[in-house]
């Protein structure tokens, strides 16, 4: 589960530190943390609709001829999966889809192993479908289409649909071929005319091409200092370039129910209820580490990400990274926590 879970202590203790003073000090543990080697990257810390820091270390490529900054595109990986589930409440809105149509009836061939499979199911992996990179298909240029071929090849479920959690990047990418067959365009107009342009993300993209566009983009670095890029093609549980300056715009709108109604948000933030009862700690696109926060983490080549949002407080923390081997959320959102929450 999250890597937020060791931070939950501090969520509801009363702040007290100007926000000059916690900008001061968030901004002196990012440059520790760049100085060490812990963290390349940028990082967004808002309170209330009010940012208190925003700002990068390092460098967007291998010749440190450009600056991170807060307007540099990086690729966020999984933390992608919320605009996948929100394109797919969207759409259920709208009375196109809903979240317990079954699978089959957009993609018939999945009737002869998962036939019981739902939206919901997708939404919350609790799907049965395995992870595609568990399928050994992982290559530069991976798509949609070839993962979906690979599943269907595969003919074999996990386990019973709704028995279990299980991370599933497959479910995300098959959520992503079926909003473009109900919206009838590419997933990627879709999520820009719906959600970025909307909501003046001017600097977010779905990448449909490689190399991705390369303007004011942070190019992917392992530890030893080697490019590492963004490299398939997939969306739905990734493909998507952002920046901490326009997922400050994506937070808020999910406080003022920009884009759905709140009572359809508020279900993407309840745990899943599995078959025998019990619940999993995820609901649409977003891990849910306690009733007052919604979360998630991401990673691929150079890149890592997280972003943690406190919905008591209305605390929103954002780290992208182009360094993401070394990079550990909880190395950088801890002591931030404490500087946020523990005066």
């Amino acid at each position: 589960m999250s890597r937020f879970l060791l931070l939950l202590i501090l969520t509801h203790i009363i702040l007290s530190c100007s926000v000059d003073n916690m900008e001061t000090e968030i901004d002196k543990i990012i440059k520790e943390k760049y100085e060490s080697g812990v963290f390349q990257g940028a990082v967004l810390v808002a309170r209330n609709g009010e940012i208190i820091y925003n700002d990068g270390v390092g460098y967007c490529d291998t010749q440190q001829s450009k600056s991170i900054t807060s307007d540099t595109r990086m690729y966020l990986a999984s933390v992608s999966k919320p605009f996948t589930a929100m394109a797919v409440m969207i759409l259920k809105e709208r009375n196109k889809l809903s979240y317990d149509d079954k699978l089959i009836q957009y993609i018939p061939e999945f009737s002869n192993f998962g036939s019981e499979i739902t939206l919901r199911h997708l939404l919350t992996h609790t799907s049965g479908i395995p992870d595609y990179w568990d399928l050994g298909i992982g290559k530069a240029g991976l798509t949609n289409e070839d993962v979906l071929k690979s599943i269907l090849k595969h003919q074999h479920l996990d386990f019973v649909p709704g028995t279990k959690y299980s991370y599933s990047n497959s479910g995300y990418v098959v959520l992503a071929l079926i909003v473009e067959q109900v919206a009838k365009q590419p997933f990627s107009e879709f999520i820009s005319s719906n959600i970025f342009l909307p909501l003046k993300m001017n600097d977010s993209f779905v990448c449909t091409s490689l190399p991705p566009p390369s303007t004011n983009r942070a190019i992917g670095i392992d530890d030893s200092g080697q490019i590492s890029d963004y490299d398939i093609l997939t969306t739905g549980d990734g493909g998507i370039f952002s920046t901490t300056s326009d997922l400050f715009l994506w937070d808020q709108a999910l406080y003022n129910n920009t884009l759905i109604a709140e009572s359809t948000l508020k279900e993407a933030f309840e745990p899943m209820k599995l078959n025998d009862g019990s619940t999993s700690n995820y609901g649409f696109g977003w891990e849910l580490p306690n009733n007052d926060a919604v979360a998630h983490t991401g990673s691929l080549n150079g890149f890592g990400s997280g972003i943690y949002r406190d919905l008591r407080s209305k605390t929103l923390l954002v780290m992208l990274s182009n360094k993401g081997e070394s990079f550990e959320v909880k190395d950088i959102a801890q002591p931030i926590f404490e500087v946020l929450f523990s005066r």
